[in-house]
């Protein structure tokens, strides 16, 4: 049968022999064990030589040598009183780390490729309606790159001049959340990391204290900060400059003197002549009033006069023209309403600097009562809000500021309101309608008085251009010729060289004579001719 055993052989019958490649078979029970194999030739080689197959818990890189047969070592420097003999004379109890071996030459580990397992994406939680998650998403990725890595709350409580701009104030105003937006953002128990990037943001500033009216102070003092000297302080100094200038100028009144004399002399033998005074508007007609040539007018007339008779006025005047353009730019009732801007504001800031205050008295008094109970100090708040102590310090400053403000704004109004009183301007309450058109002649006068600067000196250059002058040929010979007529013959020789003899002397006389006898006698025919 197939798979079965093949039968036992006859009782006496010897075995079969074994097949090839067999293993011997083992011996029968209670047999002595076999003798052991005979000693192999003596190769040669020391029988202390490493056997090499040490078990190694990391594979070693390989030296690549090629080995000597064992049949052939016995002869070589590895038989016997070789390299094994010299070493012992050295090195006798020569040891060799493997673990050593194995941390300085082991190989590489080949890292395996692991499959790239995709992460499967995290559901977010979104509780805000859509359109108020895309516009507060908006937002944040507008201020993302201004707080430079910290966070909105963070900032809001350092009260961070650099990154906490007016700009990104207000845009923090447009995301504050609703009262409802809290209730469902304090309704959720789930994990905080799952909520939405909105969702996140509205969380972690939901719960500072009055954050719309802390964010109305810091508004406030952002903008009085930067603005204070440049839109309240600085148009006060400037309607003040501009009032004492104009009013201590006494070019300026000698102008208006020189106007009215003109004027009067223009209007004599009508309704306006005879005059005693004049509006400062009336000073822009003076260039609206034509001459008979159609070209130039009253104005280009008064500076010629004055130019004729004091033309320092003119100067003195000018120097006017940046005070006055500057006063003409001032509004004294936008200075009132931005003078009511700041006591609103500072009015804001002191009262929530009081209730800071009292925030302040109930944390202690809760860490006083927590210490009694258990015992234990009560642990200070994670993040410290630094919004008492800076709007504080800026309280203090703003104060002073203010007061200074202020009381320079009631100089200028009274400044104003006696310089109208000076020029006869009763009727006028805004500095731009006394001297914007002030402004204005002053700009026209300089042009005029520019112009007629340039007219005289091309005049001048005209006038020297146009002077009779002789020849520069005939004015050098003329010269020569009065000269030798004004010399004695005598005297002609003179420039000769020292030293020279008096042949040569007598012989230049005679030359410069003959010369001079021959010029006469051209010079008198010419005489004659004439």
């Amino acid at each position: 049968r197939i798979g079965a055993p093949p039968p036992p052989p006859p009782i006496g019958a010897p075995p079969p022999p074994p097949s090839i490649g067999a293993p011997p078979p083992p011996p029968p029970m209670g047999a002595p064990p076999p003798p052991p194999m005979p000693p192999q030739a003596n190769s040669g080689v020391p029988s202390s030589a490493p056997p090499g197959n040490t078990l190694r818990r990391k594979p070693l890189s390989i030296l690549n040598w090629e080995e000597v047969p064992v049949f052939k070592a016995g002869s070589t420097v590895w038989g016997e009183n070789g390299a094994s003999s010299s070493l012992q004379k050295f090195a006798p109890n020569l040891q060799i780390n493997p673990q050593d071996l194995e941390s300085r030459f082991a190989r590489p580990e080949t890292k395996r490729r692991e499959a790239v397992v995709e992460k499967a994406k995290v559901k977010r939680v979104s509780l805000l309606d859509p359109k108020r998650a895309i516009f507060i998403g908006f937002v944040m990725n507008k201020i993302r790159v201004v707080l430079q890595g910290k966070e909105l709350r963070e900032a809001l409580f350092e009260v961070d001049d650099d990154i906490l701009t007016p700009e990104t104030l207000r845009m923090v105003m447009g995301i504050i959340p609703t009262r409802e937006e809290v209730r469902v953002l304090n309704e959720f128990r789930g994990d905080e990391a799952l909520l939405d990037r909105p969702e996140q943001l509205l969380r972690s500033i939901a719960h500072v204290q009055r954050l719309e009216a802390r964010l109305q102070a810091m508004i406030f003092r952002a903008h009085l900060t930067q603005d204070l000297d440049i839109q309240y302080l600085k148009p006060v100094d400037d309607l003040k400059r501009g009032c004492i200038k104009l009013r201590e100028s006494a070019e300026f009144q000698a102008l208006m003197q020189v106007v009215l004399n003109v004027g009067n002399e223009l209007n004599a033998g009508t309704n306006k002549g005879k005059a005693v005074g004049f509006k400062v508007s009336s000073l822009v007609k003076l260039s609206e009033l034509k001459a008979a040539d159609n070209q130039t007018t009253l104005l280009h007339y008064i500076v010629e006069v004055i130019h004729a008779n004091a033309a320092p006025i003119i100067d003195g005047v000018l120097e006017l023209l940046p005070h006055i353009s500057a006063a003409a730019r001032v509004e004294i009732e936008e200075l009132r309403l931005k003078d009511d801007e700041i006591v609103k504001g500072l009015a804001q800031v002191d009262n929530e600097l009081m209730l800071v205050a009292e925030a302040d008295e109930k944390e202690k008094d809760l860490r006083k009562s927590v210490e009694a109970d258990h015992g234990a100090p009560h642990p200070p708040a994670a993040e410290e809000d630094q919004f008492g102590d800076v709007l504080t310090n800026f309280y203090m400053w703003a104060s002073e500021r203010h007061e200074e403000f202020t009381n320079d704004f009631k100089d200028a109004q009274k400044l104003f309101l006696d310089l109208c009183a000076f020029l006869g301007e009763d009727s006028i309450s805004e500095p731009r309608q006394l001297f914007e058109p002030l402004a204005n002649f002053l700009v026209r006068l300089d042009g005029i008085n520019n112009a007629l600067l340039a007219d005289a000196a091309k005049r001048r250059v005209q006038k020297k251009v146009s002077a009779p002058q002789l020849p520069q040929a005939a004015s050098k010979k003329a010269q020569r010729f009065q000269k030798t007529r004004s010399a004695p013959l005598g005297s002609l020789g003179n420039d000769s060289a020292p030293g020279s003899g008096g042949a040569a002397r007598g012989s230049s006389r005679d030359k410069v004579a003959s010369n001079h006898q021959q010029f006469v006698s051209v010079m008198e025919k010419s005489s004659k001719l004439r």
